[in-house]
C-alpha cells in the first residue's frame, strides 16, 4: 500500500467523489467534519492543510486530512474548530498509524476528538471521552419524551423561561436557516463579549477562523454547508448559532446570546427550537461535541466515543499531555471544578494551536 500526500486543490474529481462515497456509506463518518468540502474550504483559510491518500495498485482506498504546523506536526484540519477526526474509508479498513505519520513526513500527529473506534490508533490514545448527540429521527416529541423519561427536566424548564420572555419582552420567532449576514456579525460580537467576560483569549479571533466560517456559510450544496439559526423575542435577536450540516446531520459549532436577555436562557431555548425544527428541515441528528456541560448531558440521546492522543510525539510530550488530561479529569470531578473552569478555557486550544508559516 502506498500513501501519497496532496494539497486539497490537487485532488481529482474522481477522488472527491470516492471520498464522498466512503463518507456516506460508512455510518461512523456521517459528521460534517468528514466531508471533503470541509477540508477543501479549510485549505482556503488556513496554511498547511493536506490530505494523505491511501492507494494500492492504482486503487484509492482511504483519505486522511490533516493540517501541518510550522513545527511540522500534524493537527486536525482547522485546529480546535474540528470536533471529529479520523481516516475516511470504508468500514474495516486496516492501516498502520505510525506508517501514516512517516508517509506524511510529520514529526508527530496530535488529535483531540478522533473516532475511538478506529482501531489502528488505539495504542496512541491518552484519554477517551463521550461526544453527545441528539437523536431526532422520530421527531421532536419523541426526543423530548425520551429525555423526560430519562429524568431530564431541561426542556420543560426552558419552556417556562420562554413563556416568561414572551410576556416580558415580546413574541418568540425562530429562523432555522437565516441568510442575514448581520446575524453572523452579531453572533461573533456576542461571543467576543463572552470571552472578554470570562477573561480568556477568543479562539474565533485567530487568523483564518472568521474567513473559514464565512466560506462554510456561503456554500449552498445540498450535501454540505454551514447554516445560521437565530431566536428572536419581539424584534430583538436573543441568541444565534452557527452549525455545519452534512446531509441529515447537523453539528453545533458556535452559539452565543444577548447578554441583556441572559435570565431567559436564550441559548438553551434556541437549541430546543432548533431540535423542534429539525424534522421540517430534514435533520435527523444534532451533534453537540465532546464535553460535560449540563445542557449536553441533558440533551444527550447517545454518544460517540472520541479519543485524545498522539502518534510519534516522543515520551516527554506524551507524558506531559497524559498528566494534563489526568489533572483536568480530577478537577472536573472535584469541588474545585467551578473555580478551575477559567484555567481549562485558557489552556484549551493550546493543545491544537501552533503558529502557521503565514501568521
Amino acid at each position: 500500500m502506498n500513501i501519497r500526500v496532496l494539497s486539497p486543490d490537487r485532488l481529482t474529481d474522481r477522488q472527491i467523489e470516492l471520498w464522498s462515497l466512503f463518507q456516506e456509506s460508512n455510518p461512523e463518518l456521517q459528521s460534517p467534519f468528514f466531508h471533503p468540502f470541509y477540508t477543501r474550504e479549510a485549505a482556503k483559510s488556513f496554511a498547511g492543510v493536506e490530505v494523505a491518500v491511501f492507494e494500492d495498485a492504482g486503487e484509492t482506498l482511504a483519505f486522511f486530512p490533516f493540517q501541518r504546523t510550522a513545527g511540522n506536526r500534524g493537527i486536525p484540519v482547522a485546529g480546535s474548530l474540528n470536533d471529529l477526526q479520523g481516516v475516511v474509508s470504508p468500514r474495516g479498513f486496516v492501516f498502520d498509524a505510525a506508517e501514516l505519520v512517516r508517509a506524511c513526513r510529520l514529526s508527530g500527529l496530535r488529535f483531540s476528538q478522533l473516532l475511538a473506534a478506529q482501531q489502528p490508533f488505539h495504542s496512541y490514545h491518552w484519554h477517551v471521552a463521550d461526544s453527545p448527540s441528539m437523536d431526532l429521527r422520530e421527531g421532536f416529541d419523541a426526543f423530548a419524551r425520551q429525555r423526560r423519561d430519562e429524568g431530564s427536566t431541561l426542556i420543560s424548564r426552558t419552556r417556562k423561561k420562554v413563556r416568561m420572555a414572551v410576556r416580558e419582552v415580546g413574541p418568540m420567532r425562530f429562523e432555522a436557516d437565516s441568510r442575514d449576514s448581520r446575524i453572523f456579525d452579531l453572533l461573533m460580537e456576542w461571543k467576543s463579549q463572552h470571552f472578554r467576560r470570562i477573561r480568556v483569549p477568543n479562539p474565533l479571533a485567530a487568523p483564518g477562523v472568521l474567513d473559514f466560517l464565512k466560506r462554510l456559510l456561503a456554500l449552498r450544496d445540498d450535501a454540505f454547508r454551514g447554516m445560521v439559526s437565530v431566536l428572536y423575542y419581539g424584534d430583538r435577536p436573543a441568541a444565534a448559532h452557527v452549525g455545519i450540516r452534512c446531509r441529515n446531520v447537523l453539528h453545533s459549532s458556535v452559539t452565543a446570546y444577548n447578554g441583556e436577555l441572559a435570565r431567559y436562557s436564550p441559548g438553551i431555548a434556541l437549541a430546543v427550537e432548533l431540535a423542534r425544527a429539525a424534522e421540517k428541515i430534514g435533520i435527523c441528528r444534532i451533534d453537540l461535541g465532546a464535553g460535560n456541560e449540563c445542557f449536553k448531558t441533558s440533551f444527550r440521546s447517545f454518544g460517540t466515543q472520541v479519543a485524545a492522543g498522539g502518534v510519534g510525539l516522543g515520551s516527554l510530550a506524551t507524558s506531559m499531555q497524559r498528566s494534563w488530561l489526568c489533572t483536568k479529569r480530577w478537577l472536573q470531578a472535584s469541588r474545585l471544578h467551578r473555580p478551575a473552569r477559567y484555567v481549562f478555557r485558557t489552556i484549551r486550544g493550546l493543545f491544537l494551536h501552533e503558529p502557521q508559516h503565514d501568521c
